[in-house]
């Protein structure tokens, strides 16, 4: 064990069971307000710790400059390509694509792990093209854009899958067959 890791642990131990002693010992000699800070301080530290760890996990850093040029942008008109993608759970993203909202997109996948080469397939599409492959009463506007990644073109695997399932909703990810299953109108 690192000695960093070691004083963490000793600093939140003494944080979580130091308040849980000291607390009562103050409230008996009638210390009120030193009882309730001897609770609030400590605990308000580890929320704060917490909420940090929390933040500092999902950043995403930018490992790959200009990463946006890493993919290969697949614009679909084929509603049957379409149709693979929603069976297979792809990937999915609402919006157009942007160099910005692409390097953030490659970089997070680099975080992930998820990369299978250098390059990536990103099929684009629009509501249009949804409602033909999915049906006219489906609640998309012709004009909503979409992107999608088969998940067979990424480094997914019984180990990391769980975790990348979870991970994606912190950038706006979402299978496509969610999607379109919650888009079938209200009866």
């Amino acid at each position: 064990m690192k000695k960093k890791d070691l004083m963490l642990g000793v600093l939140v131990s003494l944080l979580l069971v130091g308040p849980i002693i000291a607390g009562p010992i103050l409230f008996t000699y009638d210390h009120v307000v030193a009882g309730i800070l001897v609770f609030v301080i400590p605990y308000s530290a580890l929320a704060l710790m917490l909420i940090l760890l929390k933040v500092k996990k999902n950043k995403v850093v930018n490992t790959f400059p200009e990463a946006h040029k890493n993919f290969n942008i697949i614009p679909l008109t084929d509603p049957e390509i379409l149709c693979d993608l929603y069976m297979n759970s792809a990937l999915t993203f609402l919006g157009g694509t942007t160099e910005k909202g692409l390097d953030i997109l490659y970089n997070w996948l680099g975080s992930e792990r998820a990369l299978k080469g250098s390059r990536v397939n990103l099929y684009t599409y629009d509501g249009k093209l949804m409602k033909e492959a999915f049906g006219k009463d489906r609640r998309f506007g012709d004009e909503e854009k979409f992107m999608s990644i088969f998940l067979k073109d990424l480094n997914l695997n019984d180990s990391n899958l769980q975790q990348f399932s979870i991970d994606r909703f912190s950038i706006g990810g979402r299978w496509l067959d969610d999607i379109v299953d919650n888009s079938a109108p209200e009866k």
